[in-house]
C-alpha cells in the first residue's frame, strides 16, 4: 500500500453529548432540586477507538484499520454503517450477538468538566480469536507501522478475550509494528492494575499514552515535583520513556490549556500546550497524541 497505516483497537459507542451553560446547576441538583434546561443535545459516534480514528483522519493521510466490537442491533449497525461511509474499513468491527451496543451520556459544564456515564466491564468489546484471526489476513497487505491499544480493552480482559489481546500484540510486533498503550479508562489502577500487570497481560509494547493523574497513581515522582505540573509531566514521561521506549504524558495546565510531555528512549523530545479557552475537551488528547507518534517517527 502507498499510504502508511495504523491499527485501532479499542472501545466503540453511541455518544450523547450536551454541554450546560449554567454554572449553578450542580448546586440545584444537589438541593434535591430537579433541573430543566434548553441547550439541546447531539448524537455522535464515540469510544476510544473511533476518537482516535478521528484524530488520525484529521491530521495524517495514515490509513486507520479500526479492531473493535458492537451490538447486532440499530446502534451497532448505525456506528458501522457511520464509519463505513467515511469511506473506512468496518470487517473490522465484530457484530456480537445478543449484547447491546455500548451506549455513553456525556454532559460538559462551563468550565470544561465534564460527567461521563458509561458502561465499566459491563462495556461490549471485542473477544473472539476466529475474529482476530480474519482481521489479521485483512490488514496484512496495509503493513501498519503503528499499532494503537485503548486500555479500555484491557479493563475485565481474561480467558479468550486476554488471549486476543496479547496474540495481536504478538502478532504486530513481529510485523514491526510498534504497539502503544492508551492509558485509559479514568481510574486504571482500579479497573485494570498496575504497570507489572499491563506487562505480564501484554508483553512487551513500544509506548505509553497516559493522564498525569492515572500516571501519579502508577509511578512515583521526586518529593520536589509534586507541586510543579509540567516538570512532574515531563519526568513521568522520561520514567516512561526508559521502560517502553516511547513515554507520553498530558495534563491541563490550570483552566485554560492543557499540556503534552513527550520523550523517547528517556530523553524529553517535545513539550506541547495548547489553549483551550474556545476548544471543547473531546478528542483533544488524542489530537495530542497523534501528534506525539508522528514526532516520534511512529507514524
Amino acid at each position: 500500500m502507498d499510504r502508511d497505516a495504523c491499527v485501532v483497537v479499542g472501545d466503540l459507542s453511541v455518544d450523547i453529548l450536551s454541554s450546560l451553560p449554567d454554572p449553578d446547576v450542580l448546586t440545584r441538583l444537589a438541593s434535591g432540586r430537579d433541573v430543566n434546561i434548553d441547550c439541546g443535545s447531539e448524537l455522535r459516534i464515540g469510544g476510544s477507538a473511533w476518537l482516535f480514528t478521528e484524530s488520525l483522519t484529521a491530521q495524517t493521510d495514515v490509513v486507520p484499520l479500526v479492531l473493535s466490537a458492537v451490538g447486532d442491533d440499530l446502534p451497532g449497525e448505525f456506528v458501522r454503517s457511520h464509519i463505513g461511509s467515511t469511506g473506512l474499513l468496518t470487517e473490522g468491527i465484530q457484530r456480537v450477538d445478543g449484547q447491546p451496543t455500548t451506549t455513553c451520556v456525556m454532559t460538559y459544564f462551563p468550565e470544561k468538566q465534564r460527567l461521563m456515564v458509561y458502561p465499566g466491564r459491563s462495556g461490549l468489546r471485542m473477544s473472539s480469536a476466529d475474529h482476530l484471526d480474519s482481521f489479521l489476513r485483512l490488514v496484512e497487505p496495509y503493513a501498519p507501522s503503528c499499532t494503537w491499544l485503548s486500555g479500555h480493552s484491557l479493563n475485565g480482559a481474561q480467558g479468550e478475550r486476554l488471549q486476543v489481546l496479547r496474540s495481536l500484540r504478538e502478532e504486530m510486533a513481529a510485523r514491526g509494528s510498534k504497539v502503544v498503550l492508551d492509558l485509559v479508562p479514568h481510574r486504571f489502577r482500579d479497573l485494570v492494575g498496575g504497570l507489572a500487570k499491563v506487562d505480564g497481560m501484554l508483553g512487551r509494547i513500544d509506548g505509553v499514552v497516559g493522564e498525569l493523574d492515572t500516571l501519579d497513581e502508577l509511578l512515583d515522582s521526586p518529593r520536589g515535583l509534586r507541586g510543579a505540573t509540567a516538570d512532574r509531566m515531563k519526568y513521568l514521561a522520561e520514567e516512561l520513556g526508559v521502560r517502553y521506549g516511547l513515554g507520553v504524558v498530558q495534563s491541563r495546565l490550570g483552566t485554560d490549556s492543557y499540556g503534552q510531555a513527550v520523550a523517547l528512549d528517556g530523553t524529553l523530545v517535545d513539550w506541547q500546550e495548547e489553549s483551550i479557552a474556545d476548544r471543547g475537551m473531546r478528542g483533544l488528547g488524542d489530537r495530542l497524541a497523534v501528534k506525539a507518534l508522528t514526532t516520534a517517527k511512529y507514524l
